[in-house]
């Protein structure tokens, strides 16, 4: 989006063959992210339900005289259920969501005191084996599988089977990874009857690179495959999946994906370690490298896919599909029924644009071990209080520190934008602000001076001492603080090397109760107070999901109606 908005980044990417086809392919994937209500999230508050409870202040007085209130977070059909009334309901579709919980009992304590929902917003999707409408839980969908199966395109069948596609690929490649299984080799020559063998051959003779096609089916028959690029000079990897009913496209799709980062193709150590199984990593490490994979493609796949021996057998390409709708719908139902698994349809087609969201529980979750939601769960759940960081409590700030130091690895994988905990804003100081001068602020304040010292490390890594003196001297500061040395010892020692800047130094960190005040925080919706005011566009997309709210509302979405 651009505008006023812009600093937020909100925005897709796109990919294809062709400068048009990738543009049209970030439009497609921007109005499926709108539809479905990704884009713009972190409005659970103004939800008028949420809102009734919230302490009289600016922000619910302004929704209110302005009609921003919302009457609804995700669909105007949805409806509050109790957690236990719920699981009463639909334990087996939850069960299939995550497989780990056993018991009714057992589902009830994962939700309530782990995941923290005491109850939970129901959706309408179509069930493909009732054949009609069905109330499922979108927060835990959405918790189990992301926005995977979400896909739109110029017509109904277009979407469907590209989001099925989207399955199929994220299915593929966690089987994959989690079992260790090494596709086969497909030989280029198979593949002379396609478009894209003028494409391989193109990037063969312009590059250094080896492109190892890769049969990803499983061996039963599903539509995915992978190529595998090596660097021998570098000695260093890409491997890429592509889903499509036509052999050739797909592999364009694998092709494609290679380059559709912002930064461009990006090159992996060849390790020859095993990840999934091996007692040598925690399952945490595991779930986070392997999620890495699917998130931007920058997690390590491992030996796997390098052994000369194939798991399963290459038993040739299908290409007897991609002819007509009706028989690639057909043959997606007759493929997933053989793999035991159901399927249930969200239609979000209220903009105009034909899209979906897709759930086959079974194959549309990565996560599917109780560990794997122990991952930064309580990290991220203590991350809201800075929303209101300048106010917590020592204890809260101290609670906060240690629990995002024990995480900060995971953190780093998973590319946390802190920014993402705050109100929406445009503030320049907070979006350029790096995660580890934020945690080294955040532990000098709450006493942990230690680990603040060594964020300050981590930041300065590979940087220049003339450009980044400031922050040297602020680093020197806090080490001989460290060792003991008093103020004036410290001046004394420091004042050759930071004469100019010596004064600010030890003006901005003697005082660790200070340490935040060059920045301007919010103040969890006190807006008359926030310092953030003038550059908070919380209000303004607020009207933005207003208004596509209304067209949700107009819509008025019939899941009984959908034939499939």
């Amino acid at each position: 989006m651009s505008g006023k908005f812009s600093p937020l980044n909100i925005g897709t990417n796109g990919k294809g063959t062709t400068y048009e086809y990738a543009l049209a392919s970030g439009y497609a994937e921007f109005m499926e992210r709108l539809q479905n209500n990704m884009l713009f999230r972190g409005f659970k508050n103004a939800e008028k339900h949420n809102l009734s409870k919230m302490d009289d202040c600016f922000y619910k007085r302004h929704l209110i005289e302005q009609g921003l209130a919302l009457d609804f977070l995700y669909d105007p059909k949805e409806s509050d259920i109790l957690m236990e009334t719920e699981v009463e309901n639909q334990f087996v579709f939850l069960k299939s969501l995550f497989p780990f919980i056993n018991t009714k009992s057992d589902a009830i304590s994962f939700f309530k005191d782990y995941l923290m929902f005491k109850n939970c917003k129901c959706v309408p999707f179509y069930s493909e084996e009732d054949k009609g409408e069905v109330m499922l839980p979108i927060e835990l969908i959405l918790i189990s599988c992301g926005s995977n199966g979400m896909a739109s395109g110029n017509t109904k069948e277009e979407a469907l089977i590209q989001g099925f596609c989207e399955i199929f690929e994220r299915y593929a490649g966690s089987q994959i990874y989690n079992q260790n299984l090494t596709p086969p080799t497909i030989p280029i020559s198979a593949f002379k009857d396609y478009p894209v063998y003028s494409i391989i051959e193109k990037l063969q003779e312009e590059n250094r690179y080896k492109l190892i096609i890769k049969d990803c089916s499983l061996g039963k028959g599903i539509p995915v495959l992978g190529v595998l690029v090596i660097d021998e000079e570098m000695g260093k990897y890409n491997f890429n999946l592509g889903s499509a009913l036509n052999p050739g496209v797909a592999l364009e799709r694998c092709l494609t994906e290679l380059y559709q980062s912002a930064t461009g193709l990006s090159w992996y150590d060849i390790t020859f370690e095993q990840y999934a199984n091996n007692p040598k990593y925690d399952e945490s490490f595991i779930f986070s490298n392997g999620n890495k994979l699917f998130l931007d493609g920058s997690g390590n796949w491992g030996v796997c896919l390098f052994k000369e021996k194939p798991s399963y057998e290459f038993k040739g390409l299908n290409d007897i599909l991609d002819v007509t709708d009706e028989g690639d719908i057909s043959f997606i139902k007759s493929l997933i029924h053989g793999l035991g698994f159901r399927i249930y349809i969200r239609d979000v087609s209220f903009m105009g644009l034909n899209s979906y969201y897709i759930v086959v529980p079974g194959m549309s979750q990565f996560a599917t071990k109780r560990k794997h939601y122990e991952v930064l769960n309580d990290t991220y759940y203590s991350l809201n209080s800075l929303r209101n960081i300048e106010h917590i409590s020592k204890e809260e700030l101290l609670d906060m520190c240690k629990k995002v130091n024990n995480d900060y690895q995971l953190l780093k994988m998973f590319s946390f934008n802190f920014n993402e905990m705050l109100v929406f804003h445009t503030n320049r100081d907070l979006h350029e602000l790096k995660l580890e001068q934020l945690l080294f602020m955040l532990n000098y304040k709450a006493g942990m001076i230690k680990e603040a010292y060594w964020y300050l490390q981590e930041f300065l890594k590979n940087k220049d001492f003339g450009a980044y003196k400031y922050y040297y001297g602020i680093k020197d500061y806090v080490r001989l603080k460290l060792e003991n040395n008093s103020d004036d010892e410290i001046k004394n020692k420091l004042s050759i090397l930071y004469s100019d800047e010596l004064a600010e130094i030890i003006d901005d960190v003697k005082d660790p109760d200070k340490i935040l005040r060059y920045y301007e925080w919010p103040q969890n919706f006190n807006c008359e107070n926030c310092a953030l005011i003038d550059e908070c566009c919380q209000l303004d997309l607020l009207r933005v999901v207003k208004n596509i709210q209304g067209k949700h509302q107009e819509a008025n979405i019939n899941h009984n109606t959908f034939i499939f």
